[in-house]
């Protein structure tokens, strides 16, 4: 918390996968590293004057987040001169992830 009316937050976090990496076609394996960063501001506003516990609390939060992940997925593949049973299989491929998020939020506390 920066003052009564400001608070700041930052974080760091990982998704990572338990499952194996997957040998069906059109499936992704890959774990996510990232962080986030917000700012709440709030605005105290009394509601009755004589009362001064009787408030309300409007706020308002920006935050962004980031994820990176680097991976496997399993492309598709067709061979048409195949059997019908046999046309398609499965190859691993790079998967490369970028995420980004921007988060607005409003509170009222009484």
């Amino acid at each position: 918390m920066v003052s009564e009316s400001v608070a700041l937050g930052a974080g760091l976090f990982s998704d990572r996968s338990p499952d194996p990496e997957p040998q069906e076609a059109l499936n992704s394996h890959g774990h996510f590293y990232g962080g986030c960063a917000g700012i709440e501001l709030s605005d105290k506003h009394l509601l009755d004057k004589a009362d001064p516990a009787a408030d309300i609390v409007l706020s308002t939060t920006i935050a962004v987040r980031y994820a990176y992940s680097n991976g496997v997925i399993n492309d598709i593949l067709i061979d048409p001169a195949a059997e019908l049973a046999g046309q398609f299989g499965a190859a691993p491929g790079d998967l490369i992830a970028h995420e980004t998020s921007l988060y607005f939020g409003g509170g009222v506390s009484f």
